[in-house]
């Protein structure tokens, strides 16, 4: 036998669990026994029920205690669980209007009702009062669509139901995994009149953080971070070996040294090598299919050609991935479109031995940078791709700024004294946006940081200097990012270099600006004016300021940005307002 019961005051029932009482006439009462619940195809339904004093809008926390009871024998066993849940607060009465919950927020079906859920979380639908049939359909972006409908739950009408979001529709490779769906809720009342409630909701797959280093993962919602190698099974053909006790062992915990990353919320991959002498390294390949927590071993390259150190790992989506190996031996690079169950050597249309450092990509446009080494120098080449990888061809890195729309990569501005440039990648061109930089030999993308490409190219400023204190140097990158009658919009980019990687530091937007408190008097706002320089080992900003008017330049707001080597960021009382006559 199982029972449902709620305990209607919280503290109260909080207070009885931690002294260990249970009992529920003690903690306050008992509410939503009997009725509130039914025998489901795989367990119990909870039909929602309301309290007096509930407010009827929003959320509310319950605490439930499922009660068990059953024989062995001639023992009887009694055991009672207490769980809470977030639930939508109804008010007291007949339900006369469905409650829809998404994951864990409450859809107002008020007007173009909309909400954000994660994908695999539920949508919750309470069905009103005197409700003997219903029809619950999605719609996807793409065409998919589902559907699920019946009579009422319970005898007296109304009742709960749940929906697994999931994507609606066939996802091609390369897609996005969120989607855009829409629902419209039909009921019947007893009474034979219909009704529908229409409402929207952007389903996210929630995307797990890894560190710089890649080797450790931070879900979504947790603050501490997850070392992966103690994720990580160890390989399958250990197993027997005398391996000085990795044989034995069963994690990679104290031996994981790799790369890998996430293609999307859910799929993943790592690579890491065990080397034995000169030359040689067990390479091995493993994925995740959900987010991170839990890790397979799959297929790997050919060992013949895998004779080193991996050095990067990129997935385009789920089924395509490239993997490069560290400078020796030519370092071959390979590509998977199983999803990494086979691979197969590229062929590159360079000459010499490259290094695979870094890759983007945006649908079937791939962009491939490699390092190459000749005589103790190192140079840089850029690869692109329109079909997934499938065929290269070689981009030339500009030394000036001459075809500023015609090149696919654009010349943007440069230090030369200090092996430093910067370009900009022409999405005309390449379908890809984003940064490249050059710095000593070391060549990135940033696909995420965007600058001007309009006609009217507006070069960058570069300059070097210690912004953080801690004596080594960092790149200031300031670009412009709109430009019109009366705007000038710059953005502030930070990078950091260790010799072999380079990493974006920090950044500072119009939009960061125009969202911080700047202590900026009365009827005084960030206009469209916004842009940055440097004195020394200082960064600075200048803004202009406008009124409730919207005229610009009435007053110009000054001062100093600092950097503490992972943020940008300004304080008030370092900034000096001027008003303009």
């Amino acid at each position: 036998m199982w029972d449902f019961y709620d305990r209607p005051h919280i503290v109260d029932a909080l207070r009885a669990l931690q002294s260990g009482d249970l009992d529920g006439e003690r903690a306050g009462g008992r509410g939503g026994r009997g009725g509130g619940c039914r025998r489901g195809l795989n367990g119990w339904l909870l039909r929602l029920e309301s309290r007096e004093d509930a407010p009827g809008a929003g959320m509310e926390t319950r605490l439930y205690v499922l009660s068990c009871t059953w024989q062995e024998g001639i023992r009887t066993h009694e055991l009672e669980y207490a769980f809470r849940l977030n639930l939508p607060s109804v008010p007291p009465g007949p339900l006369t209007d469905p409650v829809v919950v998404a994951g864990d927020t409450r859809v107002d079906l008020d007007g173009d009702a909309s909400a954000t859920a994660a994908m695999g979380s539920f949508l919750h639908i309470t069905i009103p009062d005197n409700v003997v049939s219903y029809a619950l359909a999605g719609q996807g972006a793409d065409g998919g669509s589902t559907g699920q409908g019946g009579e009422s739950l319970s005898s007296g009408g109304g009742g709960s139901i749940g929906v697994r979001l999931e994507y609606l529709g066939g996802r091609a490779p390369g897609a996005s995994s969120d989607q855009t769906q829409h629902y419209t809720l039909t009921y019947t009342w007893a009474d034979g009149t219909t009704e529908s409630r229409a409402f929207t909701l952007y389903a996210y797959t929630p995307r797990p953080e890894w560190d710089d280093e890649g080797l450790r993962i931070r879900y979504p919602g947790d603050t501490e971070w997850t070392e992966l190698d103690t994720l990580i099974p160890v390989p399958a053909e250990w197993a027997g070996q005398d391996l000085a006790g990795r044989d034995e062992a069963e994690s990679l915990e104290g031996l994981l040294s790799g790369t890998g990353g996430m293609s999307d919320g859910l799929n993943g991959w790592f690579v890491f090598a065990i080397g034995h002498g000169v030359g040689g390294a067990d390479t091995y390949v493993y994925r995740t299919r959900d987010g991170g927590r839990t890790w397979q071993e799959t297929g790997r390259p050919d060992l013949a050609r895998m004779m080193w150190y991996p050095s990067y790992t990129y997935f385009i989506d789920s089924y395509t991935g490239f993997l490069g190996q560290s400078y020796f031996n030519d370092a071959p690079i390979f590509r998977t479109t199983d999803g990494g169950l086979t691979w197969e050597e590229i062929t590159l249309p360079l000459a010499g031995e490259w290094e695979l450092s870094s890759m983007c990509a945006s649908g079937s446009d791939v962009l491939m940078l490699l390092t190459g080494y000749s005589s103790n120098s190192l140079s840089n080449a850029v690869l692109y791709s329109g079909d997934r990888g499938e065929t290269w061809e070689r981009l030339a890195l500009p030394a000036d700024a001459s075809g500023w729309q015609t090149d696919a990569v654009r010349l943007l501005g440069e230090l030369p004294e200090n092996g430093i440039a910067l370009y900009g990648l022409n999405p005309k061109a390449t379908g890809l946006d984003g940064l490249l930089v050059a710095w000593d030999g070391v060549l990135a993308c940033f696909p995420s940081l965007s600058y001007d490409t309009g006609p009217q190219a507006v070069p960058a400023q570069l300059a070097l200097g210690d912004y953080d204190g801690d004596g080594a140097d960092e790149l200031a990158a300031m670009l412009c990012t709109g430009t019109g009658t009366g705007v000038n919009v710059w953005s502030l980019y930070v990078f950091e270099q260790d010799g072999r990687a380079l990493t974006l530091g920090g950044m500072l937007d119009a939009d960061d600006v125009a969202a911080a408190e700047l202590g900026l008097p009365a009827g005084r706002y960030v206009g469209s004016q916004v842009y940055f320089g440097t004195e020394g080992d200082g960064l600075r900003i200048f803004l202009g300021v406008t009124d409730d008017r919207g005229l610009n330049d009435i007053g110009e707001l000054t001062g100093a940005v600092r950097y503490d080597g992972q943020t940008l960021s300004l304080n008030p009382a370092e900034l000096t307002y001027q008003e303009i006559a």
